[in-house]
């Protein structure tokens, strides 16, 4: 069984969206004043703290324009390369040959599958701001924890 944790509000023309993530709200909107008010609403019923427009969400980091959102990675990118202890390695213009065939069984030693696990989990999520590591990830990904 799911919770649900993305809630629409229609009023009129206007569109309120409420996503819940453990005990922070992200509140969407194009009407200013129903976004407010929506607020005001919750601040009444429960004790809550407005941050003001979201910057950094889950390991992201959000930038807002006018008619734009940016999303980036680059803190938990970095994150990444330390718990993996690579901070100090080269970086490439492409991350894997897409020709390169992929073996469970190559003469190399195994990967720890935890370690594994836990690489290509963090590579899956960084994957949400950064579309073009996905094919190396999902390539990767598709041996089961037996080589990197």
């Amino acid at each position: 069984m799911s919770e649900a944790t993305l809630y629409v509000k229609h009023k009129g023309d206007d569109l309120l969206i409420v996503s819940l993530y453990v005990d922070d709200l992200l509140i969407i909107g194009g009407n200013a004043k129903l976004v407010e008010e929506f607020k005001r609403e919750m601040m009444q019923i429960f004790e809550m703290t407005d941050l003001g427009l979201m910057t950094y969400f889950l390991g992201m980091e959000i930038k807002q324009l006018e008619d734009e959102v940016f999303i980036c990675q680059k803190k938990y990118a970095k994150e990444i390369l330390k718990k993996f202890h690579m901070e100090d390695c080269k970086a490439m213009a492409t991350p894997m040959n897409q020709k390169e065939s992929l073996s469970k069984e190559d003469g190399t030693d195994r990967v720890e599958e935890g370690y594994f696990r836990s690489l290509i989990g963090c590579l899956m999520y960084l994957t949400a701001s950064r579309p073009d590591i996905l094919f190396s990830e999902f390539s990767h990904g598709a041996l089961r924890s037996k080589k990197l």
